[in-house]
């Protein structure tokens, strides 16, 4: 028994429909990755300020909670600490957010080089399905 194969999906062949999507992927993650690279190299910090402003926003949001007895005291050292892990976090999360776009662009344009040229087996399957 083997299994079926696949040639049309909706109205577009299997290949056509894996271009499209290799194509559109490709595009959204370069657009994101050249934005991102873009609003890290513009803002001062490498968007730092606007990220303690936000949590600046927020501790004073949780004060207030605090002064209208909505939180116990316990609560808002909790979130307090919570908002002092993030601020320390943020290059991490920078770091993991480029990571993950360059891992995208990556993988999209082996999927468009692979239908392409159909070169189904030059990427070894692990390294496909790492990408996934």
């Amino acid at each position: 028994m083997t299994m079926g194969r696949l040639t049309h999906c909706c109205c577009f062949t299997v290949r056509t429909g894996t271009l499209i999507l290799a194509a559109l992927g490709l595009a959204t993650s370069g657009l994101r990755l050249v934005s991102y690279v873009g609003t890290a190299a513009a803002s001062p910090g490498g968007g730092q300020d606007a990220f303690d402003r936000m949590l600046d926003g927020m501790d004073a949001t949780f004060r207030e909670w605090r002064e209208e007895e909505e939180i116990t005291e316990q609560e808002l050292e909790s979130l307090e600490s919570a908002l002092g892990h993030a601020r320390r976090a943020w290059p991490y999360i920078l770091a993991a957010e480029l990571t993950c776009l360059l891992f995208c662009v990556a993988k999209h344009a082996m999927l468009l080089f692979g239908v392409l040229y159909r070169k189904y087996g030059s990427v070894s399957r692990n390294v496909a399905f790492f990408f996934l």
